[in-house]
Protein backbone atom coordinates (compact mmCIF):
# COMPACT_ATOMS: atom_id res chain seq x y z
CA UNK A 1 0.00 0.00 0.00
CA UNK A 2 1.58 3.32 -1.06
CA UNK A 3 2.63 5.88 1.52
CA UNK A 4 2.92 8.82 -0.87
CA UNK A 5 0.79 10.07 -3.77
CA UNK A 6 1.30 12.42 -6.71
CA UNK A 7 -1.35 14.78 -8.03
CA UNK A 8 -0.84 16.63 -11.32
CA UNK A 9 -2.86 19.50 -12.78
CA UNK A 10 -1.84 20.23 -16.36
CA UNK A 11 -3.23 22.84 -18.72
CA UNK A 12 -2.34 24.98 -21.66
CA UNK A 13 -0.63 27.60 -19.50
CA UNK A 14 1.05 25.65 -16.71
CA UNK A 15 1.49 22.25 -15.12
CA UNK A 16 1.53 21.82 -11.35
CA UNK A 17 2.45 18.76 -9.31
CA UNK A 18 2.19 17.96 -5.63
CA UNK A 19 3.11 14.99 -3.48
CA UNK A 20 1.25 14.11 -0.29
CA UNK A 21 1.20 11.49 2.42
CA UNK A 22 -1.80 9.29 3.15
CA UNK A 23 -3.46 12.00 5.26
CA UNK A 24 -3.47 14.39 2.29
CA UNK A 25 -0.80 16.67 3.75
CA UNK A 26 1.13 18.14 0.84
CA UNK A 27 4.86 17.66 1.29
CA UNK A 28 6.21 19.15 -1.92
CA UNK A 29 5.04 21.20 -4.92
CA UNK A 30 6.41 22.18 -8.29
CA UNK A 31 5.37 24.32 -11.25
CA UNK A 32 6.33 24.13 -14.92
CA UNK A 33 5.06 25.20 -18.33
CA UNK A 34 2.27 23.98 -20.58
CA UNK A 35 1.04 20.37 -20.51
CA UNK A 36 -1.82 20.24 -23.01
CA UNK A 37 -1.70 16.71 -24.36
CA UNK A 38 -3.99 17.42 -27.31
CA UNK A 39 -1.64 20.01 -28.82
CA UNK A 40 1.82 18.71 -27.79
CA UNK A 41 1.80 15.18 -26.39
CA UNK A 42 5.58 14.71 -26.29
CA UNK A 43 6.18 18.12 -24.73
CA UNK A 44 3.45 17.52 -22.16
CA UNK A 45 5.01 14.16 -21.24
CA UNK A 46 8.41 15.70 -20.57
CA UNK A 47 6.85 18.51 -18.53
CA UNK A 48 4.84 16.04 -16.43
CA UNK A 49 7.88 13.89 -15.69
CA UNK A 50 10.04 16.88 -14.79
CA UNK A 51 7.49 18.59 -12.55
CA UNK A 52 6.72 15.32 -10.75
CA UNK A 53 10.40 14.70 -9.96
CA UNK A 54 10.81 18.28 -8.77
CA UNK A 55 7.88 17.95 -6.36
CA UNK A 56 9.36 14.73 -4.96
CA UNK A 57 12.78 16.33 -4.55
CA UNK A 58 11.23 19.28 -2.74
CA UNK A 59 9.56 16.82 -0.37
CA UNK A 60 12.89 15.09 0.26
CA UNK A 61 11.69 11.85 -1.34
CA UNK A 62 13.30 9.51 -3.84
CA UNK A 63 12.59 11.06 -7.29
CA UNK A 64 12.21 7.64 -8.96
CA UNK A 65 8.68 7.92 -10.34
CA UNK A 66 8.07 4.16 -10.47
CA UNK A 67 7.69 4.24 -6.68
CA UNK A 68 4.54 6.39 -6.64
CA UNK A 69 0.95 6.32 -7.92
CA UNK A 70 -0.30 9.45 -9.66
CA UNK A 71 -3.62 11.00 -10.59
CA UNK A 72 -3.41 13.40 -13.54
CA UNK A 73 -6.02 15.95 -14.54
CA UNK A 74 -4.98 17.23 -17.95
CA UNK A 75 -6.35 19.63 -20.52
CA UNK A 76 -7.04 17.85 -23.79
CA UNK A 77 -7.80 14.46 -22.27
CA UNK A 78 -11.54 14.69 -22.98
CA UNK A 79 -11.14 14.48 -26.74
CA UNK A 80 -9.43 11.85 -28.90
CA UNK A 81 -7.04 9.20 -27.59
CA UNK A 82 -4.31 11.48 -26.26
CA UNK A 83 -4.91 10.45 -22.66
CA UNK A 84 -4.52 6.76 -23.40
CA UNK A 85 -1.43 7.36 -25.53
CA UNK A 86 0.16 9.41 -22.77
CA UNK A 87 -0.62 6.76 -20.16
CA UNK A 88 1.42 4.20 -22.07
CA UNK A 89 4.56 6.30 -21.51
CA UNK A 90 4.09 7.20 -17.84
CA UNK A 91 6.28 5.30 -15.37
CA UNK A 92 4.18 5.68 -12.21
CA UNK A 93 3.33 2.60 -10.12
CA UNK A 94 -0.35 3.36 -10.70
CA UNK A 95 -1.82 5.99 -12.97
CA UNK A 96 -5.11 7.62 -13.89
CA UNK A 97 -5.37 10.26 -16.62
CA UNK A 98 -8.58 12.27 -16.53
CA UNK A 99 -9.79 15.75 -17.47
CA UNK A 100 -8.64 18.84 -15.64
CA UNK A 101 -12.34 19.50 -15.07
CA UNK A 102 -12.70 16.37 -12.96
CA UNK A 103 -9.93 17.37 -10.56
CA UNK A 104 -11.37 20.90 -10.41
CA UNK A 105 -14.72 19.37 -9.42
CA UNK A 106 -13.11 17.32 -6.67
CA UNK A 107 -11.05 20.27 -5.46
CA UNK A 108 -14.02 22.63 -5.33
CA UNK A 109 -16.56 20.29 -3.74
CA UNK A 110 -14.42 17.79 -1.85
CA UNK A 111 -16.40 14.54 -1.53
CA UNK A 112 -19.78 16.32 -1.62
CA UNK A 113 -22.30 16.53 -4.46
CA UNK A 114 -22.83 19.73 -6.43
CA UNK A 115 -21.98 21.60 -9.61
CA UNK A 116 -19.12 23.64 -10.98
CA UNK A 117 -18.86 26.07 -13.88
CA UNK A 118 -15.32 26.68 -15.12
CA UNK A 119 -15.30 30.04 -16.86
CA UNK A 120 -11.89 31.05 -18.14
CA UNK A 121 -10.49 31.17 -21.64
CA UNK A 122 -12.87 28.29 -22.31
CA UNK A 123 -15.79 26.87 -20.34
CA UNK A 124 -16.85 23.57 -18.82
CA UNK A 125 -19.86 22.61 -16.69
CA UNK A 126 -19.88 19.58 -14.40
CA UNK A 127 -22.16 18.07 -11.78
CA UNK A 128 -21.67 15.16 -9.39
CA UNK A 129 -24.49 13.26 -7.70
CA UNK A 130 -23.91 10.01 -5.84
CA UNK A 131 -20.53 9.51 -7.57
CA UNK A 132 -22.08 9.99 -11.03
CA UNK A 133 -20.51 12.86 -12.97
CA UNK A 134 -22.14 14.73 -15.84
CA UNK A 135 -20.29 17.24 -18.01
CA UNK A 136 -21.14 19.76 -20.71
CA UNK A 137 -18.83 21.90 -22.80
CA UNK A 138 -15.07 21.85 -22.94
CA UNK A 139 -15.14 21.29 -26.69
CA UNK A 140 -12.75 24.02 -27.66
CA UNK A 141 -12.94 27.55 -28.88
CA UNK A 142 -14.12 26.96 -32.45
CA UNK A 143 -17.23 24.89 -31.75
CA UNK A 144 -17.86 25.24 -28.03
CA UNK A 145 -16.63 26.89 -24.83
CA UNK A 146 -19.65 29.21 -24.79
CA UNK A 147 -19.24 31.93 -22.21
CA UNK A 148 -15.47 31.52 -22.16
CA UNK A 149 -13.22 34.50 -22.69
CA UNK A 150 -12.15 33.41 -26.17
CA UNK A 151 -15.75 33.25 -27.32
CA UNK A 152 -16.41 36.71 -25.86
CA UNK A 153 -13.46 38.12 -27.80
CA UNK A 154 -14.59 36.38 -30.95
CA UNK A 155 -18.10 37.78 -30.57
CA UNK A 156 -16.71 41.27 -30.00
CA UNK A 157 -14.63 41.18 -33.19
CA UNK A 158 -17.60 39.82 -35.12
CA UNK A 159 -19.72 42.74 -33.90
CA UNK A 160 -16.97 45.12 -34.97
CA UNK A 161 -17.03 43.79 -38.51
CA UNK A 162 -20.81 43.89 -38.64
CA UNK A 163 -20.65 47.54 -37.61
CA UNK A 164 -18.02 48.21 -40.27
CA UNK A 165 -20.42 46.72 -42.82
CA UNK A 166 -23.23 48.96 -41.60
CA UNK A 167 -25.23 46.06 -40.16
CA UNK A 168 -24.75 47.19 -36.56
CA UNK A 169 -24.45 50.58 -34.93
CA UNK A 170 -21.05 51.47 -33.56
CA UNK A 171 -20.88 51.65 -29.78
CA UNK A 172 -18.00 53.03 -27.70
CA UNK A 173 -16.70 49.48 -27.16
CA UNK A 174 -16.71 48.69 -30.87
CA UNK A 175 -15.06 52.00 -31.69
CA UNK A 176 -12.28 51.43 -29.14
CA UNK A 177 -11.72 47.90 -30.37
CA UNK A 178 -11.47 48.97 -34.00
CA UNK A 179 -9.13 51.80 -33.02
CA UNK A 180 -6.74 49.11 -31.77
CA UNK A 181 -6.61 47.87 -35.36
CA UNK A 182 -6.39 51.43 -36.72
CA UNK A 183 -9.86 50.91 -38.19
CA UNK A 184 -8.55 48.35 -40.67
CA UNK A 185 -10.90 45.40 -41.29
CA UNK A 186 -8.15 43.35 -42.93
CA UNK A 187 -6.08 43.61 -39.75
CA UNK A 188 -8.97 42.19 -37.72
CA UNK A 189 -9.28 39.29 -40.15
CA UNK A 190 -5.53 38.64 -40.05
CA UNK A 191 -5.63 38.63 -36.24
CA UNK A 192 -8.50 36.13 -36.21
CA UNK A 193 -6.71 33.77 -38.58
CA UNK A 194 -3.44 33.70 -36.68
CA UNK A 195 -4.34 34.11 -33.01
CA UNK A 196 -4.67 31.54 -30.23
CA UNK A 197 -7.76 31.41 -28.01
CA UNK A 198 -5.88 33.28 -25.28
CA UNK A 199 -5.45 36.27 -27.62
CA UNK A 200 -9.20 36.43 -28.19
CA UNK A 201 -9.79 36.04 -24.45
CA UNK A 202 -7.70 39.14 -23.78
CA UNK A 203 -10.75 41.18 -24.89
CA UNK A 204 -13.05 39.67 -22.24
CA UNK A 205 -12.21 42.26 -19.58
CA UNK A 206 -13.10 45.05 -22.03
CA UNK A 207 -16.49 43.46 -22.69
CA UNK A 208 -17.34 43.20 -18.98
CA UNK A 209 -16.18 46.74 -18.28
CA UNK A 210 -18.20 48.15 -21.18
CA UNK A 211 -21.28 46.22 -20.10
CA UNK A 212 -21.00 47.86 -16.69
CA UNK A 213 -21.11 51.21 -18.49
CA UNK A 214 -24.24 50.24 -20.41
CA UNK A 215 -22.59 49.62 -23.78
CA UNK A 216 -25.23 48.04 -26.03
CA UNK A 217 -22.84 45.73 -27.88
CA UNK A 218 -21.25 44.47 -24.66
CA UNK A 219 -24.65 43.84 -23.09
CA UNK A 220 -25.75 41.88 -26.14
CA UNK A 221 -22.58 39.75 -26.15
CA UNK A 222 -22.77 38.97 -22.43
CA UNK A 223 -26.51 38.44 -22.55
CA UNK A 224 -26.09 35.63 -25.08
CA UNK A 225 -23.12 34.17 -23.20
CA UNK A 226 -25.05 34.18 -19.93
CA UNK A 227 -28.06 32.59 -21.62
CA UNK A 228 -25.94 29.61 -22.69
CA UNK A 229 -24.22 29.38 -19.31
CA UNK A 230 -27.56 29.26 -17.51
CA UNK A 231 -28.97 26.74 -19.98
CA UNK A 232 -25.94 24.53 -19.37
CA UNK A 233 -26.41 24.74 -15.61
CA UNK A 234 -30.12 23.98 -16.04
CA UNK A 235 -29.19 20.86 -18.01
CA UNK A 236 -26.77 19.37 -15.48
CA UNK A 237 -28.52 20.50 -12.29
CA UNK A 238 -30.08 17.66 -10.33
CA UNK A 239 -32.89 17.64 -7.80
CA UNK A 240 -31.60 18.52 -4.36
CA UNK A 241 -28.42 20.20 -5.61
CA UNK A 242 -27.13 22.48 -2.85
CA UNK A 243 -23.85 23.86 -4.17
CA UNK A 244 -22.50 25.63 -7.24
CA UNK A 245 -18.90 26.80 -7.46
CA UNK A 246 -17.76 29.20 -10.15
CA UNK A 247 -14.14 28.64 -11.15
CA UNK A 248 -11.74 30.21 -13.61
CA UNK A 249 -10.53 33.69 -14.41
CA UNK A 250 -13.98 35.03 -15.34
CA UNK A 251 -15.84 33.50 -12.40
CA UNK A 252 -16.13 36.71 -10.40
CA UNK A 253 -17.14 38.73 -13.44
CA UNK A 254 -19.99 36.36 -14.23
CA UNK A 255 -21.53 36.20 -10.75
CA UNK A 256 -24.17 38.83 -11.48
CA UNK A 257 -25.02 37.19 -14.81
CA UNK A 258 -25.92 33.85 -13.26
CA UNK A 259 -29.68 33.27 -13.03
CA UNK A 260 -31.16 33.83 -9.58
CA UNK A 261 -32.15 30.18 -9.12
CA UNK A 262 -28.51 29.18 -9.66
CA UNK A 263 -27.00 32.15 -7.83
CA UNK A 264 -28.68 31.06 -4.60
CA UNK A 265 -26.52 27.91 -4.70
CA UNK A 266 -23.18 29.73 -5.01
CA UNK A 267 -20.48 28.53 -2.61
CA UNK A 268 -16.79 29.30 -2.34
CA UNK A 269 -14.66 26.37 -3.58
CA UNK A 270 -12.94 24.31 -0.90
CA UNK A 271 -9.75 23.94 -2.94
CA UNK A 272 -8.31 23.92 -6.44
CA UNK A 273 -7.55 21.37 -9.12
CA UNK A 274 -4.25 20.32 -7.56
CA UNK A 275 -5.81 19.52 -4.19
CA UNK A 276 -8.50 17.69 -6.14
CA UNK A 277 -5.88 15.58 -7.91
CA UNK A 278 -4.28 14.65 -4.59
CA UNK A 279 -7.66 13.75 -3.12
CA UNK A 280 -8.50 11.52 -6.08
CA UNK A 281 -5.05 9.91 -6.00
CA UNK A 282 -5.56 8.90 -2.38
CA UNK A 283 -9.09 7.65 -3.01
CA UNK A 284 -8.03 5.71 -6.10
CA UNK A 285 -4.77 4.15 -4.93
CA UNK A 286 -4.85 4.46 -1.14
Amino acid sequence: MPEYFLGIDGGGTSCRAAVSDRSGTILGRALAGSANISTDLDGALQTILAVSREALEQAGLDPDLVLYPAYLGLAGSMTGQAGERLKQHLPFSGCEVRSDGLIALEGALGPKDGMIAILGTGSLFMARQDSEVRALGGRGFLLGDHGGGARLGRALLEECLLACDGLRSFTPLLERTMAGFEGDVSSVIAFAKSSAPSAFAAYAADVFKAAGQGDEAALQILGEAARLINLSLDKIRFEGCEALCLLGGLSKSYKLWIAAHHRELLREPEGDGLTGAISLAIRTFG
